[in-house]
């Protein structure tokens, strides 16, 4: 029964993989080229950039979970996988929540040019990247506290 969940856990790696790789080729195809810099470009190049990201943080997780499943057990990876898994994954839907809402006011205010601006975009995302590392800070205290209690106990 083993040999099945390594099985599923390598397919499963595998296609992070093959979605990274993509990723990073259109991420590089947005960034190398000139006519590739406008507003939606630029967002698809962060949802990118955040999907990478975060395919990498869960492929890195699950060949450390599968390879080596003790080194959870230290007090720093302890406090630590109760952060990061929130930030990537916060990281890739507040992506998706600014496209939505830089979308939304370009269609609502289709007269105001500060919408459609580049300015206005790498504002949002500046936001999105704040707020996607600030919100899961009180779960990173509170398992430092749990982690912290767990390894002082006598």
């Amino acid at each position: 029964m083993v040999e099945v969940s390594y099985i599923i856990t390598m397919v499963y790696i595998s296609i992070l993989l093959l979605a990274i790789i993509l990723m990073l080729i259109y991420l590089l195809a947005i960034i190398l080229v000139r006519r590739f810099h406008t507003v939606n470009n630029i967002l698809t190049g962060n949802l990118c950039l955040t999907g990478i990201i975060c395919g990498v943080y869960w492929f890195m997780y699950s060949l450390l979970s599968v390879f080596n499943p003790g080194i959870f057990v230290s007090t720093v990876l302890c406090i630590l996988t109760g952060y990061l898994p929130q930030v990537v994954n916060c990281l890739l839907v507040y992506s998706l929540v600014t496209i939505t809402i830089i979308r939304f006011f370009t269609i609502t205010y289709p007269n105001k040019r500060l919408f459609k601006s580049q300015v206005w975009c790498f504002i949002s995302l500046a936001v999105q990247w704040t707020v996607a590392i600030v919100v899961p800070i009180p779960n990173f205290v509170l398992s430092f506290r749990v982690s912290f209690s767990k390894t002082h106990r006598s």
